[in-house]
């Protein structure tokens, strides 16, 4: 053997053990030092993207399974790997026809049916992915990948008698695996049992911990502590289900109420009702923010990222600022006082809200905040001196702040990659 092919075979061996030490960017070098000797080799191409495929590095990891496929076109656990690697970049439906070759060329890998059914879940057909899914485990029963997938589609759909079988299952396979833990816990929190569920997201996170889905559902799970955040998760989920135009007509809902109230909006009725929908509605749009900023006031704080903690931070200090001015217009008689709470409010809830805007925009989010920081501050003087400019700049301030908002929770954002 050629002493080029001789070196190659043995990164190749080292790679594929540093593979299976969990070690995919040691692994990384040993492979393209192999291909250093043998560059066309689909073997060496295949193992590099699936190096690259655990460091979550999509683009690479595709490019990488693609030279392989080139050259080895009727390779199934390649085309597993550019189905993983297209589907971490939002390619769904690429992913899925790449999976669907795999199980077409190995209909006895229960990787590939597993694989197949997970992009359908993805994709939020859980009932068209249990067949892939039961065969998976049919083909393997005790490949916990499979039964995990199963139980995240049944809980999906509500079956939560079928989920608890299935996650039991994948924790008695493997009491160590991650994944069979997180789908535990949200379950547990599909109950109601939060302890069980923050209990389960700890251990998922601590097996798991550079994996920011555990991270974030540990921190869902310790939200849902709070009754009234689990009672508005409920509802989110419950708006969820209804049509795209029973939702609009529930979003526009409040504002019809307030137009229907207009002929009577001097009585007292009227009053105490539009101050109570502002309220609740205030207070619906806050509880998120509200419960980032008691995690950040708590010992879990690490768990939020930085900008969740800078976001949850200004929530706080708008909120306080427009407690301060409702309590002190309250009791000094000045209306406009009181009334710039408002102001603070909107701006409270934008702020809340920020870390969720599009990376690409961040920079302009944080701009739009700093000129709202200086709006509120003009609006608060003209209250506290009465000036006549008071009601302009509150409506303008709180437009703009409204207008943020929306742009910060609307779907705008980079899509969630799955594997």
């Amino acid at each position: 053997m050629p002493a080029g092919e001789d070196d190659g075979h043995l990164f190749l061996a080292r790679g594929t053990q540093l593979l299976e030490l969990g070690r995919a960017r040691e692994a990384e070098h040993q492979f393209r030092q192999a291909l250093v000797h043998s560059p066309t080799d689909p073997v060496l191409s295949m193992r590099l993207a699936q190096a690259l495929l655990i460091q979550d590095r999509y683009d690479e990891a595709a490019a990488a399974a693609q030279r392989s496929l080139a050259a080895a076109p009727d390779n199934a656990f390649t085309l597993l790997m550019l189905s993983g690697a297209e589907a971490g970049r939002g390619r769904r439906a690429v992913a899925l026809d790449a999976a669907r070759e795999a199980v077409r060329l190995a209909p006895f890998n229960p990787a590939a049916h597993r694989q197949v059914g997970a992009l359908l879940i993805n994709s939020g057909k859980e009932r068209a992915a249990l067949p892939a899914l039961l065969r998976a485990r049919e083909l393997n029963p005790s490949y916990v990948g499979a039964a995990t997938s199963l139980a995240l589609a049944h809980l999906r759909l509500r079956q939560y008698d079928e989920a608890r079988t299935h996650v039991t299952d994948a924790l008695r396979l493997d009491p160590q695996d991650p994944t069979a833990h997180l789908v535990f816990g949200l379950l547990e929190s599909s109950a109601g049992s939060s302890r069980q569920a923050v209990r389960a997201h700890r251990e998922a996170l601590r097996l798991d911990p550079s994996n920011p889905v555990n991270r974030a559902s540990l921190v869902q799970a310790l939200k849902n502590r709070n009754p009234a955040y689990r009672w508005l998760a409920r509802y989110a989920r419950w708006r969820q289900s209804l049509s795209a135009g029973a939702r609009k007509a529930l979003l526009v809902m409040p504002l019809v109420l307030l137009f229907l109230l207009r002929p009577i909006a001097q009585t007292t009725f009227a009053g105490v009702v539009i101050v109570l929908l502002l309220v609740a509605s205030f207070l619906s749009w806050s509880l998120d923010p509200a419960m980032n900023l008691a995690l950040c006031l708590g010992r879990d704080r690490a768990l939020l990222e930085p900008r969740v903690r800078r976001s949850a931070t200004l929530f706080g200090v708008y909120a306080t600022i427009g407690v301060v001015c409702a309590i002190w217009g309250v009791a000094a008689g000045r209306i406009q006082l009181g009334v710039t709470a408002i102001g603070f409010a909107i701006w409270a809830v934008t702020a809340g809200y920020a870390h969720q805007a599009a990376t690409r925009v961040l920079r302009w989010v944080a701009g739009a905040h700093a000129v709202g920081a200086v709006l509120l501050a003009v609006v608060a003087w003209l209250a506290a001196t009465g000036s006549t400019a008071f009601p302009q700049w509150l409506v303008l301030t709180s437009l703009l702040g409204a207008l943020l908002c929306m742009a910060e929770v609307a779907r705008l954002r980079r899509p969630q990659h799955t594997r």
